[in-house]
């Protein structure tokens, strides 16, 4: 994907703006183009807010951010002041003050997107199409949190035509604290899966953790939900105290958006959709028929807030993935070359099945082999045993050759295969790869996913520094 400029005015904020919408004390005149709680990454210009964490406290780092040349510095009271400072009670208050006072000053459509898997896929996607159509910002990376969103927000223009939100979780009420700041026009949940299931009971109180981004949808607003998911039902009885529009997408033939064909051909997705009774054709870069199902949200959300369905659904073959989420590299072995699918960024339950499924599809003819290099899945709670067994079910019925794993964990779900597709375990991803370097030959298909903190990237980066990498499929 062509990555997006995000807009930044030159006058993003003024002294005057800091100090109205925060309440805070200022002696001096400044403007600033940014907006930062990190002083490793500010840029010149930027407004630094220097807040105080449980294990972190940014005033230590106020001196090194004027430095490098902040425009402004909120901090709070007790701080040697400056002409450039803003002095508050409450540093982290301030930031979500700020995030409110430029909420209110957008006239733009505002898109929230929650989900258990698919939400930074489905946050891009939208980026990119409707910065065909207008001046855009959305969420960096996985800016998602209690900082990171009300830091997105306290980024953008106030003349922004639309702005993207992705909001995350690990627990209950956080969706909803984030999405009252957001106030979005239109809400997507993409998915409910056994995810975080170490902070929650069951999938059904996912499913109203993730339906708390109703709590600051609109009057009149649109929510986007996915009729294939088994808590459809659920989410949208939550949804039904508010005075929202529903629209639904999935392959369900009761969808409003409906996946009626899926193909793959040269790493490009072929899609035939419903809407309305008509079917449209359009191409996505990146392969998946999870990643094609997003992609119906992306255009529903595209046309609930009157922009142009045609043109997003055209874009949408210029997207294609980061390092880390789907991104495909053919890379040269003895004889030839293989395929690796790094879709090591993060992983559970429901996106491993995902991937396989993908997976799948690249087995053109009965000589390809499938290789999938899995690593533990986290936060899965009492459950993560079984959960790790279970995927043996998906392995098989999608006809994957050979099996690696890495972890405790998935030395569980290694066990439990059949010898003939057992590659090696180990205790970790750098034990891996070397061993797996040996069983790779002209014409597999690799893929590698594990959660973040097995840094299954270990795999991917050693075998694209060990061979000559080819070009990017």
């Amino acid at each position: 994907m062509q990555l997006m400029e995000q807009k930044m005015a030159d006058d993003l904020w003024s002294s005057d703006e800091v100090k109205a919408a925060t309440g805070g004390l200022s002696g001096g005149k400044w403007q600033a183009n940014g907006v930062s709680i990190d002083s490793r990454t500010i840029q010149k210009g930027d407004l630094f807010i220097a807040i105080k964490g449980e294990n972190f406290d940014g005033h230590k780092f106020v001196k090194d951010a004027i430095k490098k040349g902040a425009g402004g510095v909120i901090v709070e009271e007790g701080y040697p002041i400056e002409d450039q400072m803003v002095v508050v009670e409450n540093t982290f208050k301030a930031l979500k003050s700020l995030a409110n006072y430029r909420r209110n000053q957008i006239n733009g459509k505002i898109i929230g997107v929650t989900g258990s898997v698919g939400k930074t896929s489905t946050k891009e996607m939208l980026g990119l199409v409707l910065s065909g159509q207008g001046d855009v910002y959305s969420t960096k990376g996985n800016l998602n949190n209690h900082f990171g969103l009300p830091l997105t927000i306290c980024q953008m223009d106030k003349n922004v035509d639309f702005g993207v939100l992705e909001m995350g979780m690990n627990h209950a009420g956080e969706i909803s604290l984030l999405s009252k700041i957001a106030k979005p026009d239109v809400v997507i949940i993409t998915n409910i899966e056994a995810v975080h299931l170490e902070f929650f009971e069951s999938v059904a109180q996912i499913a109203d953790a993730k339906s708390e981004i109703f709590d600051g949808l609109k009057d009149g607003g649109t929510a986007i939900l996915n009729c294939d998911n088994p808590q459809f039902q659920r989410v949208k009885d939550n949804l039904a105290q508010k005075n929202a529009k529903i629209i639904t997408f999935g392959a369900d033939e009761a969808a409003d958006f409906q996946l009626s064909e899926y193909i793959e051909k040269n790493g490009v997705a072929h899609i035939k959709a419903f809407y309305n009774g008509e079917e449209f054709d359009y191409e996505l870069g990146i392969c998946g028929k999870h990643q094609a199902i997003n992609s119906l949200a992306v255009l529903a959300a595209v046309d609930a807030i009157g922009a142009d369905i045609d043109k997003a659904a055209d874009d949408l073959a210029g997207f294609s993935t980061k390092e880390g989420r789907g991104k495909r590299y053919n890379v040269a072995c003895s004889g030839g070359s293989y395929i690796l699918i790094d879709d090591c960024y993060n992983a559970s339950p429901a996106s491993v099945m995902a991937a396989l499924d993908s997976l799948s599809g690249a087995k053109k003819d009965k000589d390809i082999r499938l290789i999938a290099v899995l690593g533990d899945m986290f936060e899965l709670g009492n459950q993560a045993k079984a959960l790790h067994k279970e995927l043996v079910h998906s392995l098989l019925k999608n006809n994957v050759d050979l099996v690696f794993t890495a972890g405790d964990l998935m030395a569980i779900l290694y066990g439990d295969l059949p010898d003939k597709i057992k590659g090696k375990h180990a205790v970790n991803s750098s034990e891996l790869t070397v061993d797996l370097k040996g069983f790779l030959q002209d014409g597999d298909v690799v893929l590698v996913k594990g959660s973040r903190g097995m840094k299954m990237e270990n795999v991917v980066n050693y075998l694209l520094e060990q061979e000559q990498r080819k070009n990017v499929v």
